[in-house]
């Protein structure tokens, strides 16, 4: 990913997405692949048997059958739509939790311990009202499968009735065929209920989908040349760059640094020094102008190898949790 993607996405945002989104996915294909398919076998095995015993009634309920599928149909993009709101707000609580974790110390120092309190409780709210919706919906849904069931053994019975009074069917045919109408009722309810699972598990999916369709760095890149040892001649000629586009942080900026030379870039805070390094390392590409180390464009150099020569000491100190000595050798 490119180093803009996560510069604008919460660190909490994309925990959430690879944990809770990622274990909403798997109880969603487990839906599909252990429960949607027998259920599907069996209606169509029951189904045949109905047609078997009754043409004619059996033609009767399949209208009922569409009038279901239809129903699953509505429900399935509200259905999806509830559960992204759910793993959005999700989303935003694990990003609240990490950034007031990692800056506790500033949090105490400020005694904003209360104010930081009442921004988690409100985020928790938004996911218990978003959970309840989606709670209320599923009972909606199953209960309009239900009665659509019913409605349909309903019509069974009652078509059925005169034929028996009058000799034209017989009650042990009925009661056969009542018999694996009800069959045939027990996997379409699990159909329904593996559909809404699916449905859920798709809001979650379109959270990861937008990460995963995010342009990879090397797939921006059209840099294949691998430089050699570098000599450390570096220059910028005529860079503009700008984090938006209606706001250039470099105008018309050059430099150039002969190897063996010591240079110090000094300004206000925002006047972009750190952006010149970021460009340098190719996080990000200007605008317009380029910029060469050794003679060399930049955008034709392989990003990898430009970054091994290339030593960074931040201002920021970040330890990864592992031994002192493998933080100092990290990248080595």
């Amino acid at each position: 990913m490119p180093i803009g993607f996560f510069a604008g996405t919460p660190v909490g945002d994309m925990v959430s997405r690879q944990v809770s989104d990622a274990d909403a996915i798997e109880e969603g294909l487990k839906a599909f692949v252990t429960e949607a398919g027998v259920h599907l076998v069996m209606v169509f095995g029951v189904l045949g048997l109905l047609f078997a015993l009754n043409v004619q009634l059996t033609l009767v309920i399949l209208p009922f059958l569409l009038i279901l599928a239809v129903v699953m149909h509505i429900f399935r993009r509200v259905v999806k739509g509830f559960s992204r709101q759910v793993r959005d707000s999700m989303g935003r609580l694990a990003t609240l939790a990490t950034e007031t974790l990692s800056g506790i110390a500033i949090v105490k120092a400020f005694a904003m311990e209360r104010a930081e309190l009442n921004r988690f409780s409100g985020t928790s709210q938004e996911i218990l009202t978003s959970s309840v919706r989606l709670a209320r919906l599923e009972g909606y849904y199953h209960v309009s499968v239900e009665m659509i069931l019913i409605g349909s053994v309903v019509l069974v019975i009652w078509l059925a009735a005169p034929r028996v009074l009058a000799e034209q069917m017989t009650v042990g045919a009925l009661v056969a065929y009542l018999g694996y109408l009800a069959r045939v009722q027990e996997p379409l309810k699990g159909l329904s209920k593996a559909n809404f699972r699916i449905q859920k598990a798709m809001g979650a999916a379109q959270r990861i989908f937008a990460v995963l369709d995010v342009p990879t760095e090397d797939s921006k890149s059209t840099g294949t040349v691998i430089l050699p040892k570098a000599q450390g001649h570096l220059q910028f000629e005529r860079v503009y760059f700008g984090y938006r586009n209606d706001e250039q942080v470099l105008n018309d900026f050059s430099l150039e640094i002969h190897p063996g030379e010591a240079v110090a870039l000094m300004g206000p805070s925002g006047a972009g020094k750190s952006t010149v390094v970021n460009l340098l390392l190719r996080f990000y590409a200007p605008n317009q102008g380029r910029i060469l180390m050794d003679g060399h464009p930049l955008d034709g150099l392989d990003s990898h190898s430009l970054r091994q020569q290339i030593a960074v000491v931040n201002q920021d100190t970040f330890l990864f949790s592992t031994t002192v000595g493998e933080n100092i050798l990290y990248g080595k």
